[in-house]
């Protein structure tokens, strides 16, 4: 389930995007790692519908995700768009107040897992509360599922320039998150399986 700015994304391309956008949104959304992977079985909620989230459900194939010379994989998600957070982080402090856009994007994503092939741990949950905006991150690993909840909002503030390097921390805290991934390992029989970290 996506809200937020990303969902506004996502309705339009299903509502107006052909099938070559649809298939790129996708690609870009499920990660670095998976680019050139193949995406089928979508299914979506009605773009149209602004009464709901809108949920999307689709498979990625990668035959060469893992190569059998590999035992594990880091697999990263993000909320917002990466590329605008680094343009952020980029930006020369301020000599005068600074103007944030309003940012609000929500996802939730349910990644199927073969227990008998991989092993994927979840980790402790982030929650970074500051008066620029907020992001929160959960996740909980159960049945062959890894569910992450993810939500990230930037206020419309203008940042004063005492105030850079704290709205600074803020963004490379949700940078740091992101990027940090989950370890997917391929599962060897008779080998410790790690316990999943708790959410909280």
């Amino acid at each position: 389930d996506c809200a937020g700015q990303v969902a506004l994304l996502l309705r339009r391309v299903f509502r107006d995007g052909t099938a070559e956008q649809q298939q790129a949104v996708l690609k870009a959304l499920s990660g670095v790692e998976l680019y050139n992977a193949t995406v089928k079985d979508i299914q979506h909620s009605d773009p149209s519908d602004l009464l709901h989230p809108f949920s999307l459900q689709y498979t990625v194939q990668e035959d060469s995700f893992m190569p059998p010379a590999e035992n594990n994989k880091q697999i990263t998600f993000y909320v917002g768009n990466p590329a605008e957070m680094r343009a952020l982080l980029n930006t020369k402090p301020p000599e005068k107040p600074f103007p944030v856009s309003n940012r609000d994007a929500s996802r939730t994503i349910d990644l199927a897992i073969d227990p008998d092939s991989f092993v994927i741990t979840s980790r402790m949950p982030v929650h970074l509360h500051t008066k620029f905006g907020s992001y929160d991150s959960t996740s909980s690993y159960a049945n062959g599922h890894l569910r992450i909840e993810r939500a990230l909002k930037l206020e419309p503030v203008s940042v004063d320039p005492a105030d850079w390097q704290s709205f600074l921390e803020f963004l490379k805290g949700i940078e740091a998150d992101e990027e940090q991934g989950f370890a997917l390992e391929r599962h060897i029989p008779g080998a410790h399986v790690p316990q999943s970290a708790p959410s909280r």
